[in-house]
């Protein structure tokens, strides 16, 4: 039943940070932990349970204590230096992704990561997409003359990484918010939706409690 779904075009996958890494000293590192343990080590957080919201919650601290000791130059967000991090770093896609766009059964694959520059990445292979980020309105659409061209429309449902604060999903704030404009009829990309609404979502590489879902 998958592999007829497939076949006929029906099946949307939704894929996670899990699919893309960095190497260290030839080992694979995922995104999320090398994110977080970079973080961690810049700002003291050092807890095996700490994640991004955590992280935040030490940088606006530390943001606020530089506001009262007049070093206020050195205030920073957590968007911020996630960019800054991931400006200085090779990212790499694991193959299994490259796999499954290159069969050219998914004219459109929605993610819920916020590594940049996916397009440029995949060129490498060369598998021809293109990214588009959903910026909290209704106008982050796409046209359905996209999908029937051949080339793969990669989605950022919660945004993609920039130096910008708030312009992607990183705390679970972030998360809820996003939710929340997704649910919106007036800041929901109409035609995104019209087309999944009738397609089997295929779920990969994400951690979400079910309720996301």
């Amino acid at each position: 039943l998958l592999l007829e779904a497939v076949d006929r075009k029906r099946v949307v996958p939704i894929i996670g940070d899990e699919f893309f890494y960095i190497l260290e000293d030839g080992k694979e590192t995922g995104i999320q932990e090398y994110l977080i343990r970079e973080l961690g080590k810049k700002f003291g957080v050092d807890s095996p349970d700490a994640d991004f919201s955590t992280i935040s919650e030490h940088i606006m601290l530390e943001n606020f204590r530089n506001y009262y000791i007049h070093h206020s130059n050195s205030q920073t967000d957590i968007y911020y230096e996630i960019s800054r991090l991931l400006r200085n770093q090779d990212i790499h896609i694991h193959d299994s992704l490259k796999k499954l766009i290159s069969i050219k059964k998914f004219p459109l694959i929605l993610t819920t990561s916020f590594v940049p520059n996916l397009e440029t990445l995949l060129a490498q292979d060369g598998i021809r997409c293109e990214s588009i980020a959903y910026e909290r309105s209704a106008s982050s659409d796409i046209e359905p003359s996209m999908l029937t061209d051949g080339k793969t429309i990669i989605y950022h449902m919660f945004g993609v990484c920039s130096r910008t604060q708030g312009t992607y999903m990183v705390t679970e704030d972030d998360l809820l918010d996003y939710i929340h404009l997704w649910h919106g009829y007036d800041t929901r990309p109409r035609q995104l939706t019209r087309y999944i609404h009738d397609k089997f979502l295929m779920i990969l590489g994400c951690n979400y409690p079910n309720w996301l879902f």
